[in-house]
């Protein structure tokens, strides 16, 4: 299986050249019957992926939760585990990338070890490598080298 995020990843800033290449891979491993999954804390994935067509296995969007007040903000964070968004003045929630793509792979029943995952966050990478899945830190200036998405 074959884990993106979206942005800086799959998508880079002004470089439509990388964006017409990665989703001619992405296409080309489906046809060969590869599993492909977005995990993304973007609010914009649909609008992509149905621009792009490409048809994943599995997409993971964030419910993020406004969290104005810092008690309730600290009650959550002895109950679950997840990423904390700071956007002006407000904070917003939302789960763990390698706790989504564990549940993923449970569902699937891929194992860790039959999967790779893209990332440009090194948090990311290191928090889903802990679970056994291969992570690819991927600049957001270059983005994902192809190598990895060659079906030899």
């Amino acid at each position: 299986m074959y884990i993106f995020d979206l942005d800086d990843t799959l998508i880079l800033k002004n470089n439509e050249e990388y964006k017409i290449n990665i989703v001619e891979k992405i296409k080309q491993l489906k046809k060969f019957g590869k599993k492909i999954s977005l995990v993304t804390f973007n609010s914009y994935p649909d609008e992509w992926i149905n621009s792009n067509e490409i048809e994943f296995d599995y997409v993971y969007k964030p419910d993020m939760i406004n969290i104005n007040e810092e008690e309730t903000y600290m009650k959550g964070k002895n109950k679950f585990e997840f990423i904390i968004w700071v956007i002006g003045n407000q904070k917003k929630i939302c789960r763990n990338k390698s706790k989504v793509i564990e549940e993923m792979l449970e569902k699937f029943k891929i194992d860790p070890n039959n999967a790779i995952f893209f990332d440009d966050h090194y948090r990311n990478i290191e928090s889903v490598k802990k679970i056994g899945v291969e992570s690819i830190l991927v600049n957001p200036s270059v983005g994902i080298p192809y190598k990895y998405l060659n079906l030899n």
